[in-house]
């Protein structure tokens, strides 16, 4: 029985992977940006962490998903999801530092930057599905 279980679980995430990098009518991409808007209102009005930690992690992995299968794509699947979740990480990270060095960091402008953020890897996830060749012509 556990043997199964464990199967099904398998296969769950997945169809959860799969589904969230087929993205095709922006639903997760849209999940992402109303993670960001529970963010918002939880630090602004609500302070539960329940809510807090519900979205957040909501957000990481939808956009590490993302991330893992836009630069990852030939990695095995929890590396990817690991691998994804560093570049989500350092870009949080870099974004986080240009919004506080133009301006300061509250509220408001750390959910910019997570908009940002959730843009960028929605993006790179659209962006990675397609493929795009570039040859240069170089005369002899």
């Amino acid at each position: 029985m556990q043997v199964e279980s464990k199967m099904e679980a398998r296969i769950t995430f997945e169809k959860l992977e799969k589904t969230i990098i087929n993205d095709n009518k922006l639903v997760f991409t849209m999940i992402s940006y109303a993670a960001v808007i529970l963010i918002l209102t939880n630090m602004i009005f609500v302070n539960s962490h329940f809510l807090g930690s519900f979205a957040s992690i909501a957000y990481l992995v939808i956009n590490a998903t993302f991330l893992g299968g836009a630069f990852f794509k030939e990695e095995p699947r929890w590396i990817r999801f690991a691998l994804g979740s560093l570049v989500l990480t350092a870009t949080i990270g870099l974004i986080g530092w240009i919004v506080m060095i133009v301006y300061n960091l509250d509220h408001l402008m750390s959910t910019l930057a997570l908009c940002i953020i959730a843009a960028v890897c929605s993006i790179a996830n659209k962006l990675s599905r397609h493929e795009f060749k570039m040859e240069f012509l170089i005369e002899k």
